[in-house]
Protein backbone atom coordinates (compact mmCIF):
# COMPACT_ATOMS: atom_id res chain seq x y z
CA UNK A 1 0.00 0.00 0.00
CA UNK A 2 2.90 2.33 0.74
CA UNK A 3 4.12 1.84 -2.85
CA UNK A 4 0.70 2.80 -4.19
CA UNK A 5 0.69 5.92 -2.06
CA UNK A 6 4.16 6.79 -3.35
CA UNK A 7 3.02 6.27 -6.95
CA UNK A 8 0.09 8.58 -6.35
CA UNK A 9 2.35 11.21 -4.84
CA UNK A 10 4.46 11.08 -8.00
CA UNK A 11 1.33 11.99 -9.98
CA UNK A 12 0.42 14.77 -7.57
CA UNK A 13 -0.10 17.32 -10.34
CA UNK A 14 -2.94 15.25 -11.78
CA UNK A 15 -4.71 14.67 -8.48
CA UNK A 16 -7.55 16.77 -7.15
CA UNK A 17 -7.36 18.23 -3.67
CA UNK A 18 -10.08 15.96 -2.31
CA UNK A 19 -8.29 12.86 -3.61
CA UNK A 20 -4.98 13.93 -2.08
CA UNK A 21 -6.86 14.02 1.23
CA UNK A 22 -8.08 10.45 0.60
CA UNK A 23 -4.51 9.31 -0.13
CA UNK A 24 -3.23 10.93 3.06
CA UNK A 25 -5.99 9.26 5.10
CA UNK A 26 -5.41 5.80 3.60
CA UNK A 27 -1.63 6.09 3.93
CA UNK A 28 -1.55 7.38 7.49
CA UNK A 29 0.39 5.16 9.86
CA UNK A 30 -0.64 6.59 13.20
CA UNK A 31 -3.80 8.41 14.14
CA UNK A 32 -4.26 9.23 17.80
CA UNK A 33 -1.59 6.60 18.54
CA UNK A 34 -3.24 3.73 16.67
CA UNK A 35 -3.28 2.71 13.03
CA UNK A 36 -5.64 -0.15 12.08
CA UNK A 37 -6.30 1.38 8.64
CA UNK A 38 -2.63 1.25 7.67
CA UNK A 39 -1.60 -1.81 9.63
CA UNK A 40 2.11 -1.37 8.93
CA UNK A 41 3.33 -2.92 12.17
CA UNK A 42 2.07 -6.32 13.29
CA UNK A 43 3.85 -5.78 16.60
CA UNK A 44 1.75 -2.69 17.33
CA UNK A 45 -1.42 -4.60 16.42
CA UNK A 46 -0.50 -7.44 18.80
CA UNK A 47 0.38 -4.94 21.53
CA UNK A 48 -2.97 -3.16 21.27
CA UNK A 49 -4.83 -6.48 21.13
CA UNK A 50 -3.20 -7.42 24.44
CA UNK A 51 -3.94 -3.96 25.86
CA UNK A 52 -7.57 -4.28 24.79
CA UNK A 53 -7.93 -7.70 26.41
CA UNK A 54 -6.29 -6.52 29.64
CA UNK A 55 -8.45 -3.41 29.93
CA UNK A 56 -11.60 -5.38 29.09
CA UNK A 57 -10.85 -8.04 31.73
CA UNK A 58 -10.43 -5.36 34.42
CA UNK A 59 -13.58 -3.58 33.22
CA UNK A 60 -15.58 -6.83 33.33
CA UNK A 61 -14.24 -7.58 36.81
CA UNK A 62 -15.23 -4.12 38.01
CA UNK A 63 -18.72 -4.39 36.52
CA UNK A 64 -19.17 -7.87 37.99
CA UNK A 65 -18.38 -6.70 41.53
CA UNK A 66 -20.95 -3.88 41.23
CA UNK A 67 -23.61 -6.17 39.76
CA UNK A 68 -25.69 -6.16 42.96
CA UNK A 69 -25.87 -2.35 42.98
CA UNK A 70 -27.85 -2.28 39.74
CA UNK A 71 -31.20 -3.64 38.64
CA UNK A 72 -31.08 -7.05 36.86
CA UNK A 73 -31.20 -5.91 33.22
CA UNK A 74 -28.98 -2.83 33.71
CA UNK A 75 -26.39 -4.95 35.51
CA UNK A 76 -26.20 -7.46 32.67
CA UNK A 77 -26.06 -4.71 30.06
CA UNK A 78 -23.15 -3.23 32.03
CA UNK A 79 -21.34 -6.57 31.70
CA UNK A 80 -22.03 -6.72 27.97
CA UNK A 81 -20.59 -3.30 27.12
CA UNK A 82 -16.85 -4.00 27.73
CA UNK A 83 -17.26 -7.45 26.20
CA UNK A 84 -18.68 -6.05 22.95
CA UNK A 85 -16.06 -3.29 22.90
CA UNK A 86 -13.28 -5.84 23.24
CA UNK A 87 -14.69 -8.03 20.46
CA UNK A 88 -15.02 -5.06 18.12
CA UNK A 89 -11.49 -3.82 18.85
CA UNK A 90 -10.04 -7.30 18.34
CA UNK A 91 -11.86 -7.67 15.05
CA UNK A 92 -10.58 -4.31 13.76
CA UNK A 93 -6.96 -4.92 14.69
CA UNK A 94 -6.83 -8.53 13.46
CA UNK A 95 -8.75 -7.90 10.25
CA UNK A 96 -7.04 -4.68 9.14
CA UNK A 97 -3.57 -5.88 10.19
CA UNK A 98 -3.58 -9.42 8.80
CA UNK A 99 -6.48 -10.10 6.41
CA UNK A 100 -7.43 -6.87 4.63
CA UNK A 101 -4.22 -6.17 2.71
CA UNK A 102 -5.40 -7.53 -0.65
CA UNK A 103 -8.73 -5.75 -0.40
CA UNK A 104 -7.02 -2.47 0.54
CA UNK A 105 -4.68 -2.86 -2.45
CA UNK A 106 -7.63 -3.44 -4.81
CA UNK A 107 -9.46 -0.43 -3.38
CA UNK A 108 -6.47 1.88 -3.83
CA UNK A 109 -5.95 0.58 -7.39
CA UNK A 110 -9.60 1.29 -8.21
CA UNK A 111 -9.46 4.79 -6.71
CA UNK A 112 -6.23 5.51 -8.56
CA UNK A 113 -7.73 4.42 -11.89
CA UNK A 114 -10.83 6.56 -11.37
CA UNK A 115 -8.90 9.66 -10.35
CA UNK A 116 -6.39 9.50 -13.19
CA UNK A 117 -8.97 8.60 -15.87
CA UNK A 118 -11.11 11.71 -15.36
CA UNK A 119 -9.41 14.39 -17.44
CA UNK A 120 -12.01 17.12 -16.90
CA UNK A 121 -11.49 19.13 -13.72
CA UNK A 122 -14.23 21.12 -11.98
CA UNK A 123 -14.20 23.25 -8.89
CA UNK A 124 -14.54 21.04 -5.83
CA UNK A 125 -16.93 21.67 -2.99
CA UNK A 126 -15.89 20.38 0.44
CA UNK A 127 -19.26 21.00 2.14
CA UNK A 128 -17.80 21.70 5.58
CA UNK A 129 -15.71 18.50 5.46
CA UNK A 130 -12.93 19.64 7.81
CA UNK A 131 -15.28 21.27 10.37
CA UNK A 132 -17.30 18.05 10.53
CA UNK A 133 -14.14 16.02 11.16
CA UNK A 134 -13.00 18.47 13.81
CA UNK A 135 -16.40 18.43 15.52
CA UNK A 136 -16.44 14.61 15.63
CA UNK A 137 -12.94 14.48 17.11
CA UNK A 138 -13.41 17.34 19.59
CA UNK A 139 -16.69 16.03 21.00
CA UNK A 140 -15.22 12.62 21.79
CA UNK A 141 -12.03 14.21 23.17
CA UNK A 142 -14.07 16.58 25.35
CA UNK A 143 -16.19 13.66 26.56
CA UNK A 144 -13.14 11.68 27.67
CA UNK A 145 -11.50 14.70 29.30
CA UNK A 146 -14.71 15.36 31.25
CA UNK A 147 -14.93 11.69 32.26
CA UNK A 148 -11.30 11.75 33.38
CA UNK A 149 -11.98 14.87 35.45
CA UNK A 150 -14.97 13.23 37.17
CA UNK A 151 -13.03 10.04 37.92
CA UNK A 152 -10.20 12.02 39.53
CA UNK A 153 -12.30 14.51 41.51
CA UNK A 154 -14.71 11.83 42.77
CA UNK A 155 -12.04 9.17 43.38
CA UNK A 156 -13.89 6.89 40.98
CA UNK A 157 -10.90 5.20 39.33
CA UNK A 158 -13.11 2.34 38.19
CA UNK A 159 -14.40 4.78 35.58
CA UNK A 160 -10.87 5.08 34.19
CA UNK A 161 -10.65 1.30 33.83
CA UNK A 162 -13.92 1.19 31.87
CA UNK A 163 -12.86 4.24 29.87
CA UNK A 164 -9.56 2.64 28.80
CA UNK A 165 -11.41 -0.40 27.44
CA UNK A 166 -13.83 1.81 25.54
CA UNK A 167 -11.24 4.27 24.19
CA UNK A 168 -9.58 1.71 21.89
CA UNK A 169 -12.89 0.69 20.32
CA UNK A 170 -13.97 4.32 19.89
CA UNK A 171 -10.60 5.24 18.39
CA UNK A 172 -10.93 2.51 15.73
CA UNK A 173 -14.40 3.76 14.88
CA UNK A 174 -13.23 7.38 14.66
CA UNK A 175 -10.54 6.44 12.15
CA UNK A 176 -13.09 4.67 9.96
CA UNK A 177 -15.53 7.60 10.33
CA UNK A 178 -12.87 10.15 9.27
CA UNK A 179 -12.00 7.96 6.29
CA UNK A 180 -15.67 7.75 5.28
CA UNK A 181 -16.08 11.53 5.53
CA UNK A 182 -13.05 12.00 3.28
CA UNK A 183 -13.88 9.39 0.63
CA UNK A 184 -17.57 10.35 0.46
CA UNK A 185 -16.53 13.96 -0.10
CA UNK A 186 -14.27 12.83 -2.97
CA UNK A 187 -16.93 10.60 -4.55
CA UNK A 188 -19.64 13.24 -4.22
CA UNK A 189 -17.41 15.72 -6.05
CA UNK A 190 -16.82 13.10 -8.75
CA UNK A 191 -20.55 12.49 -9.31
CA UNK A 192 -21.22 16.23 -9.32
CA UNK A 193 -18.51 16.54 -11.98
CA UNK A 194 -20.13 13.77 -14.04
CA UNK A 195 -23.44 15.61 -13.81
CA UNK A 196 -21.80 18.85 -14.98
CA UNK A 197 -20.17 16.98 -17.88
CA UNK A 198 -23.57 15.66 -19.03
CA UNK A 199 -25.07 19.14 -18.87
CA UNK A 200 -22.12 20.56 -20.79
CA UNK A 201 -22.16 18.04 -23.66
CA UNK A 202 -25.97 18.27 -24.00
CA UNK A 203 -26.15 22.06 -24.03
CA UNK A 204 -23.22 22.58 -26.42
CA UNK A 205 -22.91 21.07 -29.92
CA UNK A 206 -20.07 18.55 -29.53
CA UNK A 207 -18.99 16.47 -32.52
CA UNK A 208 -17.92 13.46 -30.42
CA UNK A 209 -21.12 13.07 -28.41
CA UNK A 210 -21.03 9.23 -28.37
CA UNK A 211 -17.39 9.16 -27.29
CA UNK A 212 -18.02 11.53 -24.39
CA UNK A 213 -21.04 9.52 -23.24
CA UNK A 214 -18.92 6.36 -23.34
CA UNK A 215 -16.30 8.10 -21.22
CA UNK A 216 -18.91 9.01 -18.60
CA UNK A 217 -20.16 5.39 -18.59
CA UNK A 218 -16.59 4.28 -17.95
CA UNK A 219 -16.28 6.79 -15.09
CA UNK A 220 -19.53 5.54 -13.55
CA UNK A 221 -18.36 1.93 -13.72
CA UNK A 222 -15.06 2.79 -12.02
CA UNK A 223 -16.89 4.80 -9.36
CA UNK A 224 -19.21 1.87 -8.70
CA UNK A 225 -16.19 -0.42 -8.33
CA UNK A 226 -14.72 1.92 -5.70
CA UNK A 227 -17.97 1.91 -3.72
CA UNK A 228 -18.29 -1.90 -3.89
CA UNK A 229 -14.69 -2.48 -2.76
CA UNK A 230 -15.17 0.08 0.01
CA UNK A 231 -18.28 -1.79 1.20
CA UNK A 232 -16.34 -5.05 1.08
CA UNK A 233 -13.47 -3.63 3.14
CA UNK A 234 -15.35 -1.57 5.72
CA UNK A 235 -18.94 -2.86 5.61
CA UNK A 236 -18.60 -5.30 8.51
CA UNK A 237 -16.69 -2.76 10.61
CA UNK A 238 -19.38 -0.13 10.02
CA UNK A 239 -22.15 -2.58 10.94
CA UNK A 240 -20.45 -3.77 14.14
CA UNK A 241 -19.49 -0.23 15.20
CA UNK A 242 -23.06 0.97 14.67
CA UNK A 243 -24.37 -1.95 16.74
CA UNK A 244 -21.84 -1.17 19.48
CA UNK A 245 -22.75 2.50 19.59
CA UNK A 246 -26.47 1.71 19.63
CA UNK A 247 -25.82 -0.63 22.56
CA UNK A 248 -23.88 2.10 24.41
CA UNK A 249 -26.67 4.61 23.78
CA UNK A 250 -29.27 2.13 25.06
CA UNK A 251 -27.28 1.14 28.15
CA UNK A 252 -26.43 4.72 29.15
CA UNK A 253 -30.03 5.88 28.67
CA UNK A 254 -31.55 2.94 30.55
CA UNK A 255 -29.09 3.35 33.44
CA UNK A 256 -30.43 6.87 33.99
CA UNK A 257 -33.74 5.31 35.05
CA UNK A 258 -32.21 2.66 37.30
CA UNK A 259 -33.64 3.31 40.75
CA UNK A 260 -31.01 1.22 42.53
CA UNK A 261 -28.08 3.40 41.51
CA UNK A 262 -27.37 6.24 43.92
CA UNK A 263 -25.13 8.51 41.93
CA UNK A 264 -24.40 12.14 42.62
CA UNK A 265 -25.51 14.90 40.30
CA UNK A 266 -22.11 15.13 38.58
CA UNK A 267 -22.15 11.49 37.49
CA UNK A 268 -25.77 11.78 36.43
CA UNK A 269 -24.78 14.74 34.27
CA UNK A 270 -22.07 12.59 32.69
CA UNK A 271 -24.65 9.90 31.93
CA UNK A 272 -26.88 12.49 30.26
CA UNK A 273 -24.18 13.82 27.91
CA UNK A 274 -22.37 10.53 27.33
CA UNK A 275 -24.65 9.25 24.48
CA UNK A 276 -24.52 12.55 22.54
CA UNK A 277 -21.23 11.94 20.64
CA UNK A 278 -22.38 8.45 19.65
CA UNK A 279 -25.68 9.81 18.33
CA UNK A 280 -23.85 12.51 16.34
CA UNK A 281 -21.49 9.88 14.93
CA UNK A 282 -24.41 7.87 13.53
CA UNK A 283 -25.97 11.01 12.03
CA UNK A 284 -22.76 12.35 10.45
CA UNK A 285 -21.83 8.98 8.94
CA UNK A 286 -25.30 8.42 7.47
CA UNK A 287 -25.54 11.94 6.03
CA UNK A 288 -22.10 11.70 4.41
CA UNK A 289 -22.99 8.43 2.63
CA UNK A 290 -26.43 9.79 1.73
CA UNK A 291 -24.83 12.80 -0.02
CA UNK A 292 -22.97 10.46 -2.43
CA UNK A 293 -26.11 8.44 -3.13
CA UNK A 294 -28.08 11.61 -3.91
CA UNK A 295 -25.31 12.83 -6.23
CA UNK A 296 -25.51 9.53 -8.12
CA UNK A 297 -29.30 9.83 -8.44
CA UNK A 298 -28.87 13.41 -9.66
CA UNK A 299 -26.92 12.04 -12.64
CA UNK A 300 -29.86 9.77 -13.51
CA UNK A 301 -32.33 12.65 -13.24
CA UNK A 302 -30.20 14.87 -15.50
CA UNK A 303 -30.06 12.16 -18.17
CA UNK A 304 -33.83 11.78 -18.27
CA UNK A 305 -34.37 15.56 -18.32
CA UNK A 306 -32.21 15.93 -21.43
CA UNK A 307 -33.90 12.93 -23.05
CA UNK A 308 -37.07 15.03 -23.04
CA UNK A 309 -35.33 18.19 -24.29
CA UNK A 310 -33.09 16.86 -27.07
CA UNK A 311 -34.52 16.32 -30.56
CA UNK A 312 -31.78 14.06 -31.96
CA UNK A 313 -32.99 10.43 -31.68
CA UNK A 314 -29.46 9.01 -31.56
CA UNK A 315 -28.45 11.29 -28.69
CA UNK A 316 -31.65 10.44 -26.83
CA UNK A 317 -30.83 6.73 -27.09
CA UNK A 318 -27.30 7.35 -25.81
CA UNK A 319 -28.66 9.28 -22.83
CA UNK A 320 -31.17 6.51 -22.06
CA UNK A 321 -28.31 4.02 -22.12
CA UNK A 322 -26.29 6.26 -19.78
CA UNK A 323 -29.27 6.58 -17.43
CA UNK A 324 -29.68 2.79 -17.29
CA UNK A 325 -26.01 2.34 -16.45
CA UNK A 326 -26.23 5.09 -13.82
CA UNK A 327 -29.21 3.33 -12.24
CA UNK A 328 -27.39 0.01 -12.23
CA UNK A 329 -24.21 1.54 -10.74
CA UNK A 330 -25.88 3.95 -8.32
CA UNK A 331 -23.46 4.49 -5.39
CA UNK A 332 -24.94 2.93 -2.26
CA UNK A 333 -22.89 2.40 0.88
CA UNK A 334 -23.84 -0.74 2.77
CA UNK A 335 -23.35 -1.99 6.33
CA UNK A 336 -22.22 -5.51 5.40
CA UNK A 337 -25.39 -5.95 3.31
CA UNK A 338 -27.73 -5.69 6.31
CA UNK A 339 -28.93 -2.19 5.43
CA UNK A 340 -27.93 0.78 3.30
CA UNK A 341 -26.21 3.69 5.02
CA UNK A 342 -28.25 6.73 4.08
CA UNK A 343 -30.64 9.25 5.56
CA UNK A 344 -33.55 6.79 5.71
CA UNK A 345 -31.61 4.35 7.91
CA UNK A 346 -31.51 6.95 10.71
CA UNK A 347 -35.26 6.67 11.16
CA UNK A 348 -35.00 2.89 11.49
CA UNK A 349 -32.06 3.09 13.90
CA UNK A 350 -33.59 5.64 16.27
CA UNK A 351 -37.03 4.03 16.18
CA UNK A 352 -35.37 0.70 17.09
CA UNK A 353 -33.50 2.39 19.95
CA UNK A 354 -36.74 3.89 21.26
CA UNK A 355 -38.59 0.56 20.95
CA UNK A 356 -35.93 -1.42 22.79
CA UNK A 357 -35.64 1.32 25.40
CA UNK A 358 -39.34 1.01 26.25
CA UNK A 359 -39.14 -2.81 26.32
CA UNK A 360 -36.06 -2.83 28.57
CA UNK A 361 -37.61 -0.31 30.98
CA UNK A 362 -40.75 -2.44 31.26
CA UNK A 363 -38.82 -5.68 31.89
CA UNK A 364 -36.56 -3.87 34.33
CA UNK A 365 -39.55 -2.64 36.35
CA UNK A 366 -41.07 -6.13 36.51
CA UNK A 367 -37.81 -7.83 37.53
CA UNK A 368 -37.02 -5.12 40.10
CA UNK A 369 -40.43 -5.62 41.78
CA UNK A 370 -39.75 -9.35 42.09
Amino acid sequence: MEKKVADLSANERKLTESYQLVVETMGVNKFFGLGPLAGKSKFSAIFFVCATLTASVFALKNRFHSLGERSPIVGRMALGQPLFEALFSLYCFVYFSFFAKDCKKDLIDAMNKLELSVNVRFKENFHWLKPRIIIILIEFLALYIYTFYISITNNRFNILIILSAQFIAVNCTLQICVYYLVITNWLRNKYDNFNSMIVSICEKPYSKFDEKIDNIIDYLEKSSTVVKLNNKLFGTSIFTSNCLFIYIILYTTVSLFDGREREDSTLNTLKCIFPIPFVLYLIVLAMACDAVEKSGKRVIKTCYLFVEELKDAAKKEQLRLLARYAEQWCPVFSAAGFYDINQSCLTSIFSAILTYFVIIIQFNMVLSDQ
